[in-house]
């Protein structure tokens, strides 16, 4: 503490000693288990709190609900932030200077996780004293936990609050970690350890698991046999949670009491204990409870299907006649496309898609925080950091969800049950990239006449965007809702697309469909483009040469992007005016035309403008203030 402040600038060097390949190898390996064990959780959220709900009534149930609900977010977050970070290390460079400085983000980053791996404790402690109660008073049992259930959640999601307490008070900073970095913490309380609290919370969870099982088990032998199978499964589940706590606590120990110690393998081991810890217990539980496993893995009878050969992108391949807005449709995987070339393609895609995110989070980087006192006065920046917001968005819906999904035929029979009834998730991952596709057209829009009014009111331009650019804003983030509105009334479901599926729609107003009327959006800013681009060039001829680079580059970022708009508005025109036509490949080739269009943008922005790149790509001087954390100095607690 004596030279790092709590609010100055923490910066870290890069350990580049790390082979790209490999690691990234470890990050793939690690993000197809943690994805694994997501499916498994959220199979088990789904039989629990929907498709049987008859496990509603079973206190044990709603406890492990629970605690599965942790573990996947915990996996989620794994899986999307805290592993790339640690194991891809050309992100090292590229996203350490985001974090130099204190953000909400960054606290979040490691207090969410943490506050995760507290409720696990809880939550073992809990399922342990369900079973004992279960077997010493049988018939009292489920009286008992229907009294006390509520409180025991509210116990589960507030106890935590005494582990990580400190953490809202501390300076929380990245340091390095392997090739890349990881999230750490300077203690405000000296004496409020975080992994001394994990450990003061494992250690009672073990105690209390220990002797909990013992006595269920000797309970056990004196039940009649009837309910020694049904109480075995959920003790064995148990053991094998308590074995693992007992590795998680050898960690916390090490980092608890020896703080010095070099602990940069033995944090990444930390990670590993807690991921067989969250991928043990739903595999234990669905292995030896059949009960379970049938719920989980076999479906009902009574639904409509729809076949691979049904699906076509213009959503007419199931009449409204024979699907109503609130019934199950069921669809059949076409298992006929081979795994491998398919997953090939969707890494390949996924590969460039956050590529194109981290170029768009570099100049969101560099226009709102980094060197926001000269890109924020300026209007164009402003309206393109809107753009690039929704890019950034939609390339990370497609990465994480959209392209796997689609590209991963193994995935199908495993995921597609979750959408076969209505859902408010399934809707969302229809509703909102078309509404980022909507508000892209407004973008292109404004940044066209905004290019056109610079050239045009040289003298004015400032001024007249100073006082109406809240109001394009707000105009960029309403109209696309008049693109899709009629979502919001209609049924949305899945149909078979290549090895996946995709999310698909009934329209409840027959005449609004969904492509015609971005067809509409995308044409009304292909002509206003054209317009504005021939303008913007006829008057920079006329300007003086001091402004000729300045707007030049800004016009063909314009061009470039107006072009994908056009093959684009090609693929709206096919799905909107040729609803029999055999959509399948066009209907792929359409995400293709958004990915040029999402990621051609922002490398023609950075190609050919000298300040914002070199804003982006180079440091300024380094501040008096800061201070450099080399690989070698890294600890975790």
């Amino acid at each position: 503490m004596s030279n790092i402040t709590s609010d100055g600038s923490i910066e870290i060097q890069c350990n580049l000693s790390y082979d790209n390949t490999w690691e990234i190898i470890k990050y793939v390996i690690q993000f197809v288990y943690l994805i694994f064990g997501s499916v498994l959780h959220l199979l088990i959220l789904r039989t629990v709190f929907w498709k049987e709900k008859t496990y509603r009534s079973n206190s044990f149930f709603m406890i492990y609900a629970l605690d599965s609900l942790g573990s996947l977010l915990m996996l989620c977050f794994a899986a999307s932030l805290t592993r790339p970070f640690l194991f891809i290390p050309p992100l090292c460079p590229i996203l350490s200077p985001i974090f130099f400085e204190p953000s909400i983000f960054l606290q979040a980053l490691y207090i969410f996780p943490n506050y995760l791996r507290a409720i696990k404790s809880v939550t073992q402690i809990l399922m342990s004293i369900n079973r004992m109660t279960c077997v010493i008073s049988p018939m009292n049992y489920i009286t008992i936990w229907k009294k006390y259930l509520k409180f025991a959640i509210i116990i589960t999601l507030l106890s935590p609050f005494l582990v990580i307490w400190n953490l809202f008070l501390s300076r929380v900073y990245i340091s390095p970690s392997r090739g890349g970095f990881s999230p750490n913490y300077l203690k405000y309380v000296e004496w409020a350890s975080l992994s001394l609290f994990h450990l003061v919370f494992i250690s009672l969870a073990i105690i209390i698991t220990i002797i909990s099982t013992v006595i269920t088990l000797t309970y056990l032998l004196m039940l009649p046999m009837r309910l020694k199978s049904a109480e075995r499964t959920l003790c064995f589940a148990n053991i094998t949670i308590s074995i693992d706590f007992m590795i998680i606590a050898s960690f916390q120990t090490v980092f608890a009491f020896f703080p010095i110690f070099d602990s940069s393998t033995l944090y990444t081991l930390h990670f590993y204990s807690y991921d067989f810890l969250n991928l043990s217990a739903p595999i234990v539980l669905i292995l030896i409870n059949p009960q379970l496993r049938d719920h989980i893995f076999k479906g009902g009878s009574s639904a409509i299907k729809v076949t691979a050969t049904q699906n076509t992108a213009l959503f007419n391949s199931v009449s409204m006649s024979n699907i109503t807005l609130d019934g199950r449709i069921e669809i059949e995987c076409d298992l006929s496309y081979d795994n491998s070339s398919e997953i090939i393609k969707c890494l390949f895609q996924c590969t460039y898609l956050l590529f194109g995110v981290s170029l768009h989070l570099l100049i969101l980087r560099t226009i709102l925080w980094k060197e926001r006192r000269v890109y924020r006065s300026n209007s164009f920046f402003m309206i393109y950091a809107l753009d690039s917001i929704g890019s950034t968005i939609m390339l990370t819906l497609a990465a994480f969800i959209g392209r796997p999904i689609m590209f991963i035929p193994p995935l199908c029979p495993i995921l597609s049950p979750f959408f076969f009834e209505p859902s408010m998730f399934l809707s969302s991952l229809y509703v909102i990239p078309n509404y980022l596709r909507a508000a892209r057209s407004v973008n292109q829009i404004m940044m066209s006449i905004n290019r056109m009014t610079c050239v045009i009111f040289p003298m004015d331009y400032i001024t007249i965007w100073k006082k109406y650019l809240k109001i394009a804003i707000i105009i960029t983030l309403l109209s696309p809702f008049l693109v899709i509105w009629n979502l919001f009334l209609s049924r949305v479901y899945i149909s078979p697309s290549r090895g996946g599926f995709s999310p698909n729609y009934l329209k409840y107003i027959q005449w609004a469909s969904i492509s015609l009327l971005q067809l509409s959006f995308l044409t009304l800013a292909i002509i206003i483009t054209i317009i504005s681009t021939v303008i913007t060039l006829t008057y920079l001829l006329m300007l003086p040469m001091r402004l000729k680079s300045a707007e030049k580059s800004l016009c063909f970022a314009n061009i470039t992007i107006s072009i994908a708009f056009l093959i684009i508005a090609s693929f709206q025109s096919l799905f909107a005016f040729f609803t029999l036509f055999d959509a399948g490949t066009l209907f792929i080739l359409q995400f293709y035309g958004y990915d040029i269009l999402n990621l051609s943008s922002p490398i023609v922005l950075i190609l050919i403008s000298p300040q914002l790149r070199e804003h982006i790509f180079f440091k300024k001087e380094m501040r008096s203030g800061a201070v450099k954390v080399s690989a070698t100095q890294h600890s975790i607690l």
